[in-house]
């Protein structure tokens, strides 16, 4: 992969991300009051709280895909500097 390849993923991994981490953030505010009452089991809020857990696994995957999107960065900029 070229360096401008690995830069295009890594900005749209922060994009989607950032994205993804907003909507998780303003779903855990509408079900925060709620937690634990009668309302949070009968509302409906247990498939919130299950988006909320998934939205949470894409959000730990991109992170670790951003950690190694930099580290090929790092070795792309180094065959570079080499040649």
């Amino acid at each position: 992969m070229t360096k401008e390849e690995i830069e295009n993923k890594l900005f749209w991994h922060y994009l989607s991300g950032g994205v993804l981490a907003l909507i998780w953030i303003c779903i855990e505010i509408d079900i925060y009051p709620v937690r634990n009452t009668d309302e949070y089991y009968l509302g409906g809020y247990n498939q919130l709280s299950c988006l909320c857990l998934i939205i949470l696994g894409i959000l730990v995957y991109k992170v670790i895909k951003i950690i190694s999107l930099k580290k090929q960065l790092k070795k792309a900029q180094l065959c570079i500097e080499h040649k």
